[in-house]
């Protein structure tokens, strides 16, 4: 690839981007940058390098993050309906809650105190005490499409709604670790009170269907 220096040609984006754009590339470069022997290489293939793996690295961590909710979200599902109390408050009991973000944030390398945690978990409880009996509902209304439930008592309308809290508190937490690269709860608390809202009918389908899946997959077991 020929680089024309008496014009900026954004060459280290271009072949960043490429790198980007494809599964596997190879590309040979000369350090020198130059044909003449030089007392100092050129820097580009270092920051090419580094934006790969910039890249790759944010990658893995947004494949590892949605894992992590998925689990934690799984959790608070199962918890959900192996409650003798059904409506027992998972996320202000803190411990599920908890450990999810502090797992996130160990993911993205973002300190943050036992104590900001706690304090977070606290102001979701907060708002998920106003929000869950409309939560409820909803899930009660989606349920309803969902043949059996009769049968298999109240502890499915918490099961539902807990997924969808968990699913959304991690989203907003991983989304705003993201971008801010620090630990800021105001505005990770702002996504997620909107976060909760948004798409609820597809996603409370969706939680239905896991905890059936779990449901059953714990009645085969037994």
């Amino acid at each position: 690839i020929p680089v024309y220096r008496n014009s900026k040609n954004n060459i280290v984006d271009q072949i960043s981007g490429l790198y980007n754009s494809k599964d596997k590339l190879i590309i040979g470069i000369s350090p020198e940058g130059t044909r003449k022997k030089v007392d100092r290489w050129k820097t580009g293939f270092y920051h090419i390098a580094e934006q790969k793996l910039t890249s790759a690295t944010d990658q893995f961590r947004q494949q590892k993050a949605q894992a992590i909710v998925q689990a934690y979200t799984k959790k608070a599902i199962a918890g959900a309906l192996a409650a003798i109390t059904p409506g027992s408050d998972i996320l202000i009991q803190g411990y599920l809650g908890f450990h999810l973000v502090k797992e996130l944030c160990q993911l993205y390398d973002v300190p943050a105190t036992e104590m900001d945690i706690k304090k977070f978990i606290e102001l979701a409880s907060k708002h998920v005490g106003k929000t869950l009996p409309m939560i409820l509902a909803f899930a009660g209304n989606i349920l309803k499409a969902f043949p059996g439930i009769g049968t298999v008592g109240g502890s499915f309308f918490h099961a539902v709604a807990y997924g969808l809290i968990f699913e959304s508190l991690g989203k907003s937490v991983a989304s705003a670790l993201t971008e801010q690269q620090s630990w800021q709860s105001t505005p990770t608390m702002q996504r997620f009170e909107e976060n909760l809202s948004e798409n609820m009918e597809s996603r409370a389908q969706q939680m239905a269907r896991l905890a059936f899946d779990i449901f059953a997959q714990k009645s085969n077991n037994k």
